[in-house]
């Protein structure tokens, strides 16, 4: 019995010591080499630390502590300098200017602690034959989606975050007095109050700070999905009709999908008047400066806008009509109808 005891406390300390490793890593630099210890090798993400010496003293400049560490391996040797961007592979260890002062940088892996759990680093600048640690830089590759791009050509730091599949941010910085600056950002993503909108923010540095430039709606739903829509060949323009979070949307598109103008803005205040009269419909709903009055025949369809006293016309190309007969409401005559009551006869559109 105490054979198997003892046998057992071997095997188990052996065990041990052998996912304990100490990797010892110089392939980056002339002048530095890291020591990288990993508490359990046989784990994806295992507690370790990592070390930066100078060659010659083996003076330990940096260390950093890491509760989950995620190490890949060659040959038993630990890599570096490998950064595939954004969700590929990111080392513990990456060596280059991201200052843009000529002169080599660390990065070193403090955890999965970025985005989705990705990997996180700490900035450490040369500075005078040291590295110090950078709070501004070490943000870039803490807040957003794992390490930072960097562009030695435009002198530029690149990075990217998101939230689930329907938000996404692209920045990019420049280094002013040694740190990072923002001069663009881009936001897109699916309009939660409309989800049928997506939508495209850009923001510009313009020398005194970051300012919007852009702003554009795009429609995120396949026409054909929507209630009822037709182009306006003459404008380039495109009417749809569709549903939004069981109210109506009126959603007027360019040609490049985008949309310049929707009604409503705010769900309770829909307000539309519906007229169905033999082989002729019209929508009709009103805002403080117009009123808008779609139309749809066997023969024709378009929409009038009244504004100031006068009328504008825009037909529309039958041809290019989804939906057919846009309202298919019997004998219902002249009804006026709010968005939420609206919907329950637009499913019912027929040809």
């Amino acid at each position: 019995m105490n054979r198997l005891i003892v046998s057992f406390i071997f095997f188990s300390l052996s065990w041990i010591m052998f996912s304990q490793v100490t990797f010892v890593t110089d392939s980056f630099s002339d002048h530095y080499y890291g020591k990288v210890y990993v508490a359990d090798t046989t784990e994806i993400l295992s507690p370790g630390w990592i070390a930066i010496y100078k060659k010659g003293t083996d003076k330990e400049l940096i260390r950093v502590e890491a509760e989950d560490l995620a190490v890949s391996y060659t040959n038993n040797s630990v890599e570096v300098n490998v950064k595939e961007l954004p969700y590929g592979e990111q080392s513990v260890i990456m060596y280059e200017d991201f200052n843009f002062d000529g002169i080599k940088d660390f990065a070193i892996q403090d955890g999965q602690n970025s985005c989705y759990h990705g990997p996180s680093y700490q900035i450490y600048l040369a500075e005078k034959g040291q590295f110090v640690f950078s709070d501004e830089f070490t943000s870039l590759a803490q807040n957003y989606c794992g390490m930072f791009g960097v562009s030695s050509e435009d002198k530029q730091l690149y990075t990217m975050t998101k939230s689930g599949c329907c938000w996404h941010q692209f920045a990019r910085f420049d280094v002013v007095q040694n740190k990072p600056r923002e001069v663009y950002r881009l936001e897109e993503g699916i309009d939660f109050s409309i989800p049928q909108f997506f939508n495209t923010t850009i923001f510009e540095w313009n020398g005194k700070k970051l300012v919007e430039t852009s702003s554009v709606r795009n429609l995120s739903v396949d026409i054909k999905d929507c209630l009822f829509s037709f182009d306006i060949p003459a404008k380039k323009k495109k009417v749809v009709l569709f549903n939004s979070d069981e109210y109506i949307t009126y959603a007027f598109l360019n040609e490049f999908n985008e949309v310049e103008y929707f009604y409503p803005n705010d769900k309770d205040t829909a307000s539309f008047e519906l007229t169905t009269r033999n082989e002729s419909d019209t929508l009709r709903f009103s805002t403080k400066d117009a009123q808008y009055i779609i139309y749809n025949t066997d023969t024709k369809v378009g929409i009038k806008v009244i504004t100031k006293g006068k009328i504008y016309d825009m037909p529309g190309d039958v041809y290019s009509r989804e939906s057919g007969r846009m309202f298919y409401l019997f004998d219902y005559g002249l009804v006026n109808l709010r968005g939420e009551d609206l919907r329950k006869w637009l499913p019912a559109l027929s040809d």
